[in-house]
């Protein structure tokens, strides 16, 4: 099987995949190569059976933006299912992760089982809520003001974004305006920037406005603090004359709107987890981990089946810094398989030695007490497509 990335030339051998995978329809004069690499399986006589598509990211951890490749496309032709084809394109994502320096990576998967074989693990929750508009009665006017998103100045969406973005681990750094609406009056999707009384930018909401449904559906929502969560929210109170229902559509599973909005029988809650996450180098990560000022020491046994992160990775913390080493071999505290390091180190749930008895792929050889002191609960969440 050979493994390499697709020319603008194989568009048809894209779209064969990809229409066969996912079952929809292609019309080849219309459609175009895509703009991001394309991994291909194919045999000894160029005849495709497998591709994926990656994406470049930079996802914040510890307020650090760390390289990371978002997965997408993952497709097989029905013919050639269950012969290793998926394996290799992902045994390639590991050398090319070596190669580039990626950190972390991410994939929506369709089965969260499927992809732990090759060491995926689910590592974040979204919640959607919908609420009656009298929910929002008791939230206070606002000094602030709100301005509507033209595609002008994008510097100061994207810089108050990752101001926001920064403090939630696993969210992606985002340096264009491509994830918000610059034509609202062409696509009737909105982007509204709240700003302080003094005048500076202090929170983002996204959303589209359903008249017959009278729902407001609210796609994001991004604040700097209460004050400015209060002020969008005063904003999108405006609505209340034509919206009877507000459905925040993707919400982190700790949102301060959950506590804000607590008239609780004005509403309803889903909640189901999202984004499946890999660590690509382990030691990497634990370099960039935030550390508590007093002295700490454990040692992590890694089983991950790539060899950049197996072994033995030692660990002596003090005054907020860390040193990693990493052994083939030795005494360990607790050892990990890969999807069992992604849910402990990035998930952000805080575990302790009594629940992460319960995971899958986790041994404890002592409580370990120094390892969970410095994977606290974290805000984590993870809103971008791919």
């Amino acid at each position: 099987m050979v493994i390499r990335t697709l020319m603008p030339e194989e568009l048809e051998k894209h779209c064969h995949v990809s229409s066969m995978a996912f079952i929809w329809s292609v019309d080849l004069e219309k459609e175009e190569f895509p703009q991001n690499p394309i991994l291909g399986a194919f045999d000894d006589n160029n005849n495709i059976r497998a591709e994926l598509e990656y994406y470049l990211h930079e996802a914040f951890f510890c307020k650090k933006a760390l390289p990371a490749v978002g997965i997408g496309g993952v497709g097989t032709l029905p013919e050639f299912r269950r012969r290793g084809a998926v394996r290799a394109l992902f045994e390639e994502m590991e050398r090319l992760s070596e190669a580039n320096g990626w950190v972390l990576g991410f994939l929506y998967p369709f089965s969260y089982n499927y992809y732990r074989k090759f060491g995926y693990e689910a590592v974040t929750k979204k919640v959607s809520l919908n609420v009656n508009a009298k929910a929002l009665e008791t939230i206070p006017r606002s000094t602030g003001s709100s301005t509507m998103y033209t595609g002008k100045n994008p510097q100061e969406l994207s810089d108050l974004y990752n101001k926001i973005a920064q403090s939630t681990n696993l969210m992606f750094k985002r340096n264009d305006d491509k994830n918000f609406s610059s034509k609202p009056l062409k696509n009737r999707f909105y982007t509204y920037i709240w700003h302080y009384e003094n005048g500076e930018a202090g929170a983002i909401v996204t959303y589209s406005l359903d008249r017959d449904k009278k729902t407001l559906d609210i796609q994001e929502l991004f604040f700097l603090d209460k004050t400015a969560l209060l002020g969008i929210l005063d904003f999108l109170r405006g609505y209340d004359g034509q919206a009877q229902f507000f459905n925040f559509q993707n919400l982190p599973a700790d949102s301060p709107l959950l506590n804000v909005l607590n008239e609780y029988n004005l509403g309803t809650m889903n909640i189901s987890y999202a984004a499946a996450a890999r660590i690509y180098d382990l030691q990497e990560l634990l370099r960039q981990n935030e550390y508590p000022q007093e002295h700490g020491h454990f040692k992590l046994l890694s089983l991950d089946l790539f060899k950049k992160n197996a072994g033995v990775f030692e660990v002596e913390y003090q005054n907020g810094t860390a040193q990693v080493t990493r052994k083939s071999g030795g005494d360990y505290d607790i050892s990990v398989t890969a999807p069992a390091a992604a849910k402990l180190l990035l998930s952000g749930e805080g575990f302790s030695a009594e629940s992460a008895a319960y995971l899958s792929g986790v041994e404890l050889k002592n409580n370990a007490a120094d390892f969970f002191k410095v994977f606290p609960q974290r805000a984590t969440f993870l809103c971008d497509g791919f």
